[in-house]
């Protein structure tokens, strides 16, 4: 063993060992990105509908202020702005 003795490596072959994708792995990735798509299109899809689901009850006990009283034991402030 020689001190300062830099020692150059052939990298070239273990790039080649590497095993190559398969098409399998390809169809496999896009499936699983195509499911987490899905996926993600329904939850903002049913946040879509609760957020409307949220302004139809907001609008119906606003304009039905008796129903809402009877309803909800709202705090004072609430009351005098309804």
């Amino acid at each position: 063993m020689s001190c300062g003795k830099k020692v150059a490596r052939d990298y070239s072959d273990s790039a080649q060992q590497k095993p190559a994708k398969t098409e399998d792995e390809d169809q496999l990735i896009l499936f699983l990105v195509f499911i987490l798509g899905v996926a993600w299109l329904l939850h903002l899809h049913n946040a879509y509908k609760q957020f409307e689901l949220f302004w139809v009850y907001t609008l119906t006990i606003y304009n039905n202020k008796v129903y809402a009283e009877k309803l909800i034991v709202w705090p004072e402030y609430i009351r005098h702005a309804l």
